[in-house]
């Protein structure tokens, strides 16, 4: 048999998203990945990237799409519903 062509791949370019979210806190997750708790500031790869924010406690889910560059940072703020009791606690 032959062998297949060695590739070599450079670097995966990433770039960084700020993740922040109004009136409560959010899990933040890629596909079934969870990233984290907002806010956050979080690398990426370059592409186009839908998130899912999930409100702390009960609450909706909301997603958003972000465009990852190498170049610039990306930002994203997303209300997330006036805060409960508990929450207005934390602050």
């Amino acid at each position: 048999g032959s062998t297949p062509p060695n590739r070599v791949l450079g670097p995966i370019k990433t770039g960084v998203v700020s993740v922040a979210t109004s009136g409560a806190w959010a899990d933040v997750y890629l596909g079934a990945r969870k990233l984290g708790t907002t806010p956050m500031r979080i690398s990426l790869p370059v592409g186009i990237h839908t998130l899912r924010l999930r409100r702390l406690g009960t609450g909706p889910e909301v997603e958003r799409r972000v465009t990852i560059d190498s170049q610039a940072a990306a930002r994203l703020s997303v209300p997330m519903g006036e805060p409960d009791q508990q929450t207005c606690l934390l602050y």
